[in-house]
C-alpha cells in the first residue's frame, strides 16, 4: 500500500490558501466504520473528501450516511469514483460530488465556492440553493435532483506544471508505515518517503486504464530535475533515507533521466530510491547511471515470454531486451522487480510455460503475478465496446478476473502458484533475500514480518 499523493498535494493546496486539514487512513488508522466516523466527528470537519478503492463502494455510501448536510459536505476523488459516478451519486446519497480527473485544482475551486458563498454557515440550505453556477466549475460531477439525473461539468484539463504545485503534505504519511513492497538494497532503518516526478504514461498498453495508473491522464508530465530533488533534499532533512517514485513510468528519454540523476549526484543526495520503469528504454549506460545517483530497485512490465502475447499487449518490447536489461542490472547492483501477466487474450499453456521458463532465465530479484482484467478506460475493454456497438453491455461485461485467455481460471491460478513457489522457495532466493539481505531484514523486521505475512497468502 502506497501513500495517497494525491490527497497530500490537495491538503497542501488547501493548506496554502488558508484552510485547516486532517487526513484519516481507515486502513491505517481505524478499527472498524464506527471508529472511522468517530475520529471525522472530533475533527468536526466542513469537507470531507473521500478517496474510495475499488470493491468498496456499499462502505463509502455508509461512511457517507452518517453525516447530514448540516454537519459536513461529502466530495469524492479518485478513478473508481468518477469511473462509477452512478454507483455513489443518486437522489438519497450524501455524496455531493465527485471531482473527475486531477483533482488538486478542482478541489482548490470548489472549496473556494463553498465559502465564497457562505455554505459553511448554511448547511440547511437545500441542494439546489446552495451551489449557484456550479455548472462553471470544470471537472466535477454531480446529482442534479430537479432533472433526476447525473451531471458531467466541462473536463478540466491536465495540470501542464507540475512545478506550480507545492510539495504535498509529507507530514500526513511519514509515520504511517507505507511500505515498500519489494527489496530495498539499504543496510539501515528504512524511513520511506513517496515522491511523485511525472504524472500520464504515452504508451499503449493493451491492459493499462486510469485505474490502474496512480496519476491521471495519458499526457505524460514531468517535473524539472530541480523540483525533484528539492524535495527529495527537504525528505532528507527529515530522515528520510529510501524514496519511491510510484509513477507510471519515471522517465520517457534518456535525456531525462540522466538530468535527473546528475542533479542527484551534484547535491549529494544520499537517499537510495525506487521506481517503475519500461525495459525498453533502459541502456547499460543509464543503468550505472542510475546506480551512482543511489538506484537500488527497478519494477519493470516483463509481462509475458511469449513474443506472440508481448505483441498481443502492445509493449514494444522483445524477449532479447528483457533478458539483456536484467543482465545489465544484475551486473550494475541494482535490484530488479519483474511484474508478470496470466489470462492475457488468446493465451495458451504453451505461452505461460514460456513465461516460468523466461523468469527463471532473467532471475529477477523479485516476482509479482498479476491477471488480466479488464478496468475501464483500457484499450481491450474500449476495443470490446467498439466491437459490439453497444457501450452498455459491454460496460456490464466488467469484472475482476475475466478469463480471456485460452486457459481456464483453474490451470491459470495452479501456473501462478506454481511460478510462486518455485522461485520464492528456490535455494538462490532464499540466500539473495534473507542471507546476503539479513542485517536489512534485521533493521526492519517489523515491515518483513508484515509482508511475508502478505506473500504466504500466494504461497500457501
Amino acid at each position: 500500500m502506497i501513500a495517497p499523493l494525491d490527497i497530500g498535494y490537495c491538503a497542501a493546496l488547501l493548506e496554502r490558501k488558508g484552510h485547516a486539514v486532517s487526513f484519516i487512513d481507515y486502513l491505517k488508522d481505524c478499527k472498524s466504520i464506527d471508529d472511522l466516523a468517530a475520529s471525522i466527528r472530533q475533527a468536526e470537519p466542513d469537507i470531507i473528501v473521500i478517496k474510495p478503492g475499488l470493491g468498496v463502494e456499499k462502505e463509502t455510501l455508509e461512511i457517507a450516511s452518517l453525516f447530514d448536510k448540516h454537519s459536513s459536505r461529502i466530495f469524492l476523488i479518485g478513478p473508481v469514483a468518477f469511473l462509477y459516478p452512478h454507483l455513489f451519486l443518486r437522489r438519497s446519497s450524501r455524496i455531493e460530488f465527485i471531482i473527475e480527473g486531477e483533482p488538486e485544482l478542482t478541489l482548490l475551486d470548489l472549496v473556494g465556492h463553498a465559502v465564497k458563498n457562505h455554505l459553511m454557515d448554511n448547511r440547511n440550505v437545500g441542494y439546489d440553493g446552495d451551489f449557484k453556477n456550479v455548472r462553471n466549475i470544470k471537472g466535477i460531477i454531480f446529482y442534479d435532483r430537479q432533472a433526476g439525473r447525473i451531471v458531467h461539468t466541462q473536463p478540466r484539463g491536465l495540470i501542464k506544471d507540475l512545478d506550480s504545485l507545492p510539495f504535498p503534505k509529507h507530514d500526513f504519511f511519514l509515520d504511517k508505515r507505507y511500505d515498500f513492497f519489494y527489496p530495498f538494497n539499504i543496510n539501515r532503518k528504512m524511513k520511506l518517503a513517496y515522491v511523485l516526478a511525472s504524472r500520464g504514461c504515452p504508451y499503449n498498453c493493451l491492459f493499462c486504464s486510469p485505474i490502474e495508473r496512480a496519476s491521471v491522464g495519458k499526457s505524460y508530465r514531468s517535473r524539472t530535475p530541480k523540483s525533484i530533488v528539492d524535495e527529495m533534499e527537504w525528505l532528507q532533512g527529515k530522515g528520510v533515507n529510501s524514496v519511491y517514485f510510484p509513477d507510471d513510468i519515471l522517465f520517457v528519454s534518456d535525456v531525462q533521466i540522466k538530468a535527473l540523476c546528475l542533479e542527484m549526484i551534484k547535491r549529494k543526495i544520499k537517499i537510495k530510491w525506487a521506481a517503475q520503469v519500461r525495459i525498453n528504454l533502459l541502456t547499460e549506460p543509464t543503468i550505472r547511471l542510475m546506480k551512482k545517483a543511489g538506484c537500488s530497485t527497478l519494477c519493470m512490465g516483463v509481462e509475458s515470454g511469449s513474443p506472440r502475447i508481448l505483441k498481443i499487449l502492445s509493449k514494444g518490447v522483445s524477449i532479447p531486451q528483457i533478458k539483456q536489461v536484467f543482465m545489465w542490472l544484475r551486473s550494475a547492483g541494482i535490484l530488479s522487480v519483474a511484474f508478470v501477466v496470466f489470462g492475457n487474450p488468446k493465451e495458451s499453456e504453451d505461452d505461460l510455460k514460456a513465461t516460468a521458463r523466461l523468469v527463471r532465465g532473467i532471475k529477477p530479484d523479485f516476482i509479482q503475478v498479476h491477471f488480466f482484467t479488464q478496468y475501464p478506460g483500457s484499450p481491450q475493454l474500449e476495443k470490446e465496446r467498439a466491437d459490439e456497438h453497444d457501450s452498455e453491455c459491454a460496460q456490464s461485461k466488467f469484472r475482476q478476473g475475466m478469463n480471456l485467455s485460452n486457459v481456464s481460471d483453474e490451470q491459470l491460478r495452479f501456473w501462478q502458484k506454481k511460478i510462486y513457489v518455485s522461485f520464492y522457495l528456490s535455494p538462490s532466493f532464499i540466500f539473495n533475500y534473507f542471507i546476503k539481505r539479513s542485517l536489512h531484514i534485521f533493521l526492519n523486521l517489523k515491515m518483513h514480518i508484515r509482508l511475508t505475512f502478505v506473500a504466504l497468502r500466494f504461497l500457501i
